[in-house]
């Protein structure tokens, strides 16, 4: 039995669960919070993600909901 876990769907996942929190984000503004997410970490540049594995792109994707759920709270 394999260990490895198939992000594409949990990705999948995340990002309806991003959209439906935050419906007037565009796709760019959400790659633009994940890319914020990871950089000084995996993400310099670019072509970064071209090598990045679906875990870490889980992990951005998933610190940029918190952080957005985080900032529209404190706006309130």
């Amino acid at each position: 039995m394999s260990s490895d876990i198939n992000y594409k769907p949990l990705i999948e996942e995340k990002i309806q669960e991003f959209f439906k929190q935050h419906p007037d984000y565009t796709y760019g503004e959400l790659l633009y919070s994940i890319c914020a997410s990871l950089r000084g970490q995996k993400v310099e540049k670019k072509s970064d993600f071209m090598t990045l594995p679906d875990s870490e792109f889980y992990t951005g994707l998933d610190i940029a909901f918190k952080r957005e759920q985080k900032e529209e709270n404190e706006n309130q």
